[in-house]
């Protein structure tokens, strides 16, 4: 919890305000009403899938977007107890 309280902080404030996917105090009525302005405003339309963005994302480079270092530091270390490879998320599987 305070990890995502960190990283909202910190990320959220970079997104475009027209963007509404899972942040916080958005709601998808809102991304309908910013998606109708958007569309009598503008000629052209950019739609994203970021399946699987998180597994292909360079790591380090995604950490060196913390400039604080008690963030780096939390956000380190939970990567690490998610089994975070170099590259890819690994899950561990209980029985």
């Amino acid at each position: 919890m305070v990890v995502r309280e960190e990283l909202e902080a910190i990320v959220d404030s970079q997104f475009s305000s027209s963007s509404y996917g899972y942040r916080p105090h958005k709601s998808a009525h809102q991304a309908i009403e910013q998606c109708r302005e958007n569309c009598m405003n503008m000629d052209w339309a950019i739609d994203l899938d970021i399946k699987g963005f998180f597994d292909e994302i360079d790591h380090d480079l995604m950490l060196s977007a913390f400039y604080d270092q008690t963030t780096y530091t939390l956000v380190r270390r939970a990567m690490a107890k998610s089994s975070l490879t170099e590259s890819r998320w690994s899950y561990r599987t209980t029985k």
